[in-house]
């Protein structure tokens, strides 16, 4: 199963992306994210088998535990590698970005402990992926658009598994794990 682990976002943020993204001049064709597919990853696990479901979730379940939820916001636009030759067009974490990078260190760390996930060789840049371009890479001006910052409450993050399909993936949750934690890893 292809899995990862995201902060799902309120259906309004998701709304309000979805129309900031048609106002946004580009050049070249983009297939952009579907309101309901937006969210925030922590960690992508990609392919896992069914019988390290049980792991993967108490790994899940030891991380909520060491994290309390915090406020987190969405501003600005960006792109991978570059706004010129982008592939990937993403939204920008304006606040909450030093927790979500917490949590993504601790996921990473704790599913390599307990089930031997590799860990990710690149930094973690908190971002919500807006679109892809349909073939070559497309070109567009970040400051052409200014997107208003938008908050959110970050309570908790979900396993997701994704199943690609012809018209774009499809992602289920398997399950949802509140943060409870307060700001400190408990007894150590």
């Amino acid at each position: 199963m292809r899995l990862f682990v995201a902060v799902a976002l309120p259906q309004k943020l998701r709304e309000f992306l979805r129309q900031a993204v048609r106002e946004l001049p580009h050049r070249g064709r983009v297939r952009w994210t579907k309101p309901e597919n937006l969210h925030l990853t922590l960690k992508f696990l990609g392919e896992v088998p069914e019988g390290s479901l049980e792991e993967v979730a108490a790994a899940l379940e030891e991380v909520r535990r060491r994290h309390a939820p915090f406020e987190a916001a969405v501003s600005g636009l960006g792109a991978f590698p570059a706004p010129r030759r982008a592939r990937v067009v993403w939204a920008g974490i304006s606040e909450g970005a030093g927790p979500l990078a917490a949590l993504a260190a601790d996921l990473d760390e704790t599913l390599h402990r307990r089930t031997g996930l590799e860990r990710e060789q690149r930094e973690y840049r908190a971002h919500i992926t807006l679109g892809r371009p349909a073939g070559r890479p497309v070109s567009f001006d970040p400051e052409a658009i200014s997107i208003p910052e938008r908050r959110f409450r970050v309570e908790g993050f979900d396993l997701m598994r994704s199943v690609l399909k012809p018209g774009g993936p499809v992602y289920t949750p398997l399950g949802s794990f509140a943060l409870e934690g307060d700001q400190g890893p408990h007894g150590h």
